[in-house]
């Protein structure tokens, strides 16, 4: 007994001690981790469109040419079926989404009100932004929310699900809003549905590149349709053409699929217009820029490297009613220190344009 009345305890030797304690450590994390490589893995759910947050660590793919354009599709999931437009209509883009309106409508931008009389109108303004009399059948407006950014919500509109406002409201997951009225609500409602730009990356039918001309611009190729025009900009007289989108009318590509490279160094003349062309057109544009004017573009939803180009698809946040014009996917190559952007319109034509952008390759 000790003098306290306890019974006295063998003494351990720190060393032993501490041996002791390594081997049930060790013991305890191999426990931990054979139960974490036994627990059933949650499958990642398909993203429906683009995301508007910053992307998780690893939201970034990298691999060979087929694996990232595979994990592209299973991202973004298999090209839902569209709703066809009624006859005489035309399919318009506001950044990651797309719709179908009478023919005879027209896109009110930020520069006035139509001059004479029209069937309806489109107005990025927004409701509360709009100052045009509306007449005719019936009008939708696009507007902006930054309050708004996150997942689509439970209602459906056309074939993707949105976050119901009010009768004939939505709000989409990019910050955009939209309501739409007048006797045609219910049919405008229903050709709702993600923006080619958004499309192209999702699995679905692939045109065949067999007998399409070759475009090259510093080390980025792509095949494009023997129908393509290729225009070189830098040869391009006063007359035009000019770089796509220099004037604020909504168009970036021209109604005839056309490829630019390289830039203008001409300003044209762009008269004012108060409606905007936001219908769906196919090109590619492809020239040199800063590495500074990079992070201007969007991060980077997903990069890779194809055959040696270090290429990144960059998330380009919607559409700005200050800037509308027509959706289109935003690509950079970086290669030997440099760096080119493409700025790629998908048009109409998905399968074809699928095509377009998977032929990527290195002119070298």
């Amino acid at each position: 007994m000790s003098p306290t009345g306890h019974a006295l305890r063998p003494r351990w030797s720190p060393w032993l001690v501490a041996a002791i304690g390594l081997l049930a450590a060790a013991a305890v994390a191999g426990l931990a981790v054979t139960a974490r490589r036994n627990l059933p893995q949650q499958p990642r759910p398909a993203s429906e469109g683009l995301p508007v947050s910053a992307p998780d660590s690893d939201a970034v793919e990298r691999g060979s040419q087929a694996s990232w354009w595979g994990s592209l599709a299973d991202r973004h999931g298999a090209e839902a079926a569209v709703t066809e437009a009624p006859a005489g209509w035309q399919w318009l883009e506001f950044g990651h989404h797309r719709l179908a309106v009478p023919g005879g409508w027209v896109v009110v931008g930020l520069q006035g009100c139509p001059s004479g009389s029209t069937r309806g109108m489109v107005l990025v303004q927004g409701r509360e932004g709009s100052g045009c009399p509306i007449e005719g059948d019936g009008a939708v407006y696009f507007g902006s929310d930054p309050r708004y950014i996150g997942p689509r919500g439970t209602a459906v509109l056309g074939n993707i699900r949105a976050s119901a406002v009010g009768p004939g409201e939505w709000k989409l997951d990019d910050a955009t809003t939209v309501s739409i009225d007048g006797p045609q609500a219910e049919e405008i409602a229903a050709t709702v549905t993600d923006s080619g730009a958004v499309r192209v990356l999702q699995s679905g039918p692939i045109a065949t590149t067999e007998g399409w001309q070759q475009v090259e611009f510093g080390p980025v190729g792509f095949l494009v349709p023997p129908a393509w025009r290729v225009v070189d900009l830098a040869s391009a007289g006063v007359s035009g053409p000019y770089d796509p989108g220099v004037c604020p009318t909504g168009q970036l590509f021209p109604e005839t699929p056309t490829a630019f490279i390289g830039t203008s160094t001409v300003m044209p003349p762009c008269p004012p217009s108060d409606v905007l062309d936001l219908r769906p057109a196919a090109g590619l544009w492809i020239r040199e820029i800063d590495a500074g004017q990079v992070d201007d573009i969007g991060y980077a939803r997903v990069d890779g490297v194809i055959d040696g180009l270090d290429v990144a698809v960059h998330f380009v946040p919607g559409w700005s009613p200050g800037e509308p014009r027509q959706s289109a996917m935003y690509i950079t190559v970086h290669s030997d220190g440099r760096v080119w952007l493409v700025v790629f319109g998908v048009g109409d034509d998905i399968p074809t344009a699928r095509a377009v952008l998977r032929s990527l390759h290195p002119t070298a």
